[in-house]
């Protein structure tokens, strides 16, 4: 004999509503249900092994452990023919890992007009990059470091190396420190500033130090 299934007229009411589960990270959106005749707040998303994605995969409070950890130092630094060459104010100085003015900087030739002028790292392995930080000085100059007006970085192009070619990830313009999270992660050997323009002035764009990070939410040096 079948069995007949009693369905109550109202279906489930207050299902499928958006709750807290109380947990952390990922683990905290729920959904509302219906579970053992009482309502219940199920969690949408399980938790899983941590990933450099700006979560807290592992619902455990700690968003990204050890993916705003700076690879720039990792990386050879390059620059556009014709900038610094004479210790401490060559490529090398802008990954470092010191931004101080003792350890000098980089620098390029270029003015305010777009002649492919570029600071460049190449790592020999592929990394993950979700943000960066360049630091840089004001069109004003830098009166700390002594550094005249016009030294900035007023424009560049981000690009990254896809293995073919070049890919344009967004720009910078006229900051003194430029936080810039790029729109979703990517895997590269070599990441770049390109085009880049100064103010007028003394010209010739420096850059103190970049910092490239996993995470896109590493947007200030640590």
């Amino acid at each position: 004999m079948q069995q007949l299934r009693l369905v109550r007229p109202d279906g489930d009411p207050g299902a499928g509503l958006t709750c807290s589960t109380g947990l952390l990270g990922v683990c905290a959106a729920g959904t509302t249900a219906c579970t053992g005749g009482a309502p219940a707040c199920n969690q949408n998303v399980m938790s899983s092994a941590e990933t450099c994605d700006g979560l807290d995969n592992d619902c455990n409070g700690d968003v990204d452990p050890g993916c705003c950890t700076n690879t720039a130092p990792l990386a050879t630094a390059s620059i556009s023919p014709g900038g610094g060459t004479i210790a401490p104010y060559t490529a090398a100085a802008m990954n470092n890992g010191n931004p101080s003015c003792s350890n000098g900087w980089a620098w390029i030739e270029n003015d305010g007009s777009p002649a492919g002028d570029y600071f460049q790292l190449t790592w020999a392995s592929p990394v993950t990059i979700g943000s960066m930080t360049v630091d840089s000085v004001a069109a004003g100059g830098d009166g700390v470091c002594g550094v005249p007006s016009g030294r900035n970085i007023l424009a560049a192009t981000v690009q990254y190396w896809n293995g073919a070619g070049w890919v344009t990830a967004g720009s910078l313009f006229n900051q003194a420190d430029y936080n810039f999270v790029f729109p979703s992660q990517i895997t590269t050997t070599m990441l770049r500033l390109y085009d880049v323009t100064a103010s007028a002035g003394n010209g010739n764009s420096l850059l103190f130090e970049w910092y490239v990070y996993a995470s896109p939410t590493c947007v200030i040096p640590p």
